[in-house]
């Protein structure tokens, strides 16, 4: 079950980072649609529906003393290792990143673009996304955030797939030196036990200037 639970994770995951492979136009009558590079088109979810928390400040942990740096873009994950570890193999093609809990069934990923697009077009694309992989999808709460002095929007939401239901914590931020997802989740009966640890964790976010 551990393994069924992390492979439909990641498929999941997979479907939220597309958000950067889609482009937006307006039709005649004012509707913003995406348009995907198979030629197909979808009406654009209004997010802003869902009212606004926050501001939220988070910094990064004490106890996060490891970190892990990006590749082709500046940032760096500060993360505490006897709670965390880093998989030696990203298991999504989009993820630079793969962390996994120490009790395994909690897992994160950072999935960092150079392209920059706005943070209302990176929300919306991502949330249309999961709503469209999942049987059921409801946003739980939504905060403007600053992590270490980067402002994004922090979004707890609930999604079934395949008839298993998980919490995610994401954080989405975007600025010059690119497009930043960065996604945690578990099942929803264990995230009240790990909602700190994943917090913690996205706490430790932070761009190298």
């Amino acid at each position: 079950m551990k393994t069924k639970i992390l492979i439909i994770s990641i498929a999941l995951t997979t479907m939220f980072s597309s958000a950067i492979a889609q482009r937006y136009a307006t039709t005649d009558d004012g509707q913003r649609i995406i348009l995907s590079d198979d030629g197909t088109w979808d009406t654009v979810r209004v997010v802003d529906e869902i009212p606004e928390g926050g501001p939220v400040n988070l910094t990064k942990p004490f106890s996060s003393k490891k970190s892990v740096k990006g590749g082709q873009i500046e940032y760096s994950i500060w993360y505490n290792p006897a709670k965390w570890s880093i998989m030696e193999k990203s298991l999504s093609e989009f993820a630079e990143y793969t962390m996994r809990h120490e009790d395994r069934d909690v897992m994160a990923m950072i999935i960092p673009e150079r392209i920059e697009i706005s943070l209302e077009q990176l929300v919306e694309t991502a949330m249309k996304n999961v709503e469209s992989a999942s049987s059921e999808f409801r946003i739980l709460d939504m905060k403007v955030a600053t992590i270490n002095g980067v402002e994004g929007k922090l979004i707890k939401l609930t999604a079934r797939v395949q008839g298993i239901d998980f919490t995610y914590l994401n954080f989405y931020c975007s600025c010059d030196k690119g497009s930043f997802q960065f996604m945690s989740f578990t099942s929803n009966n264990l995230f009240s036990r790990y909602e700190k640890d994943l917090t913690d964790l996205i706490s430790g976010f932070q761009l190298d200037f």
